[in-house]
């Protein structure tokens, strides 16, 4: 081995290798987001990174999930609060409108880019995400949003993605657009 190998998870945590000076030695970088970083040297021999990465793999898996699940359980909140709210089910202005294109649009290139995704499966979320948009332009803001997360559901049942691609969708989709939903002013600054 010549140089540096790098495996990169979409969490920002990461996990180098490269060779030292001296023969068959090798420095181990394991880094992990919101986790423990650690570096170390090893001599290479039969299986010499197989604990090294799983206990990566372990820790990347462990952090991560807590990341998803706390998003997965406000993105339940935030829906059961709107169910709950006693307003009408009016339009979408035309600011609102622009704002879920720039949204969806938002989204679907961070699907592209996050998640391996086949050309198909692409095209499948653009048409679904694009019907969304001009599904703002015609339906009251509860109804939009039931029809939303129809299109999310329909997209995990007809395997088009799957249920983690899909709750990862609904959850940039509510955490950016819960201000035309509770009568706040204006969107959250990042993204879930």
């Amino acid at each position: 081995m010549d140089d540096k190998a790098v495996i990169i998870h979409n969490s920002g945590s990461t996990f180098e290798l490269s060779p030292v000076s001296e023969f068959n030695r090798y420095r181990v970088v394991a880094n992990v987001a919101e986790g423990s970083n650690r570096t170390f040297e090893t001599i290479a021999n039969a299986g010499f990174l197989v604990i090294p990465i799983r206990e990566w793999a372990d820790e990347v898996q462990l952090t991560a999930a807590a990341d998803y699940w706390e998003a997965m359980r406000r993105s339940r909140e935030t829906i059961a609060t709107i169910e709950r709210r006693d307003s009408a089910n009016t339009p979408f202005t035309q600011g609102e409108q622009r704002q879920i294109a720039a949204q969806l649009q938002a989204i679907k290139n961070q699907i592209a880019e996050k998640f391996e995704l086949s050309s198909e499966q692409m095209e499948r979320i653009e048409e679904r995400l694009d019907d969304a948009t001009e599904a703002s332009k015609r339906m009251g803001r509860k109804d939009w949003l039931i029809y939303f997360l129809g299109t999310i559901t329909a997209l995990i049942i007809t395997a088009t993605v799957t249920g983690g691609v899909g709750e990862q969708i609904s959850i940039m989709v509510i955490h950016g657009l819960i201000h035309l939903f509770t009568g706040g002013s204006e969107p959250p600054r990042i993204l879930a």
